[in-house]
């Protein structure tokens, strides 16, 4: 790592060409040669990185349009002086699926792990009627139809996860679903592809 003072640039950072690279560490500039970022582009990198941009378009495209839960995520992040976004995104990533059957008649999943405190992830089914049916449990476990009020497994049913940190006391619907939870998807490590949970 060279160090540098240049008489015409205070501060300089980045990459010059395909040769160098400046930046700035401890208050001192240096410049090193530039290496290309290892992009092994594994199964398993491909699909979290699918998971994730599926999760920026949904709160894109779902939540940031709707300014009072824009404010609720807010206010669920303040505690851990995260955004509302970073709340969001660290509560979906966080759950990691696996065995995931999605036929309407044997319906199961199992919850590896969840991003944010168990007892304030509730897994939930919106079915293809637009009818919400609460679940009895939160956080990490096997999931089957029986884990849900009243719910007759049909094809085009959802499942989501509802932060209820964020809903607060707003009565959970379809509607609070969208804007205080996310779709859950499946990111299958093997495949390299991700699989919203939506039966069949």
């Amino acid at each position: 790592m060279a160090k540098w003072k240049s008489p015409i640039f205070s501060d300089i950072r980045n990459k010059l060409g395909e040769n160098v690279v400046f930046s700035m560490w401890k208050g001192r500039q240096y410049m090193r040669s530039y290496t290309k970022p290892a992009n092994p582009k594994t199964l398993a990198q491909t699909a979290n990185r699918l998971h994730m941009a599926a999760l920026v378009l949904y709160w894109q495209q779902e939540i940031a349009l709707t300014p009072s839960a824009v404010t609720a995520w807010n206010a669920a992040g303040l505690s851990d002086l995260i955004s509302g976004f970073n709340r969001f995104i660290k509560g979906m990533r966080g759950f990691v699926l696996s065995a995931v059957t999605l036929d309407n008649t044997t319906f199961s999943m199992t919850v590896e792990s969840v991003g944010i405190p168990a007892n304030e992830a509730q897994v939930v089914v919106i079915t293809a009627g637009g009818v919400l049916k609460e679940g009895f449990k939160f956080g990490p476990g096997v999931y089957t139809s029986a884990d849900f009020v009243s719910w007759t497994p049909a094809a085009n049913d959802e499942v989501y996860v509802v932060d209820r940190k964020a809903l607060g006391s707003t009565t959970l619907d379809p509607t609070a679903a969208d804007l205080y939870g996310a779709p859950l998807y499946w990111a299958n490590e093997s495949t390299g592809a991700i699989t919203q949970v939506k039966l069949t």
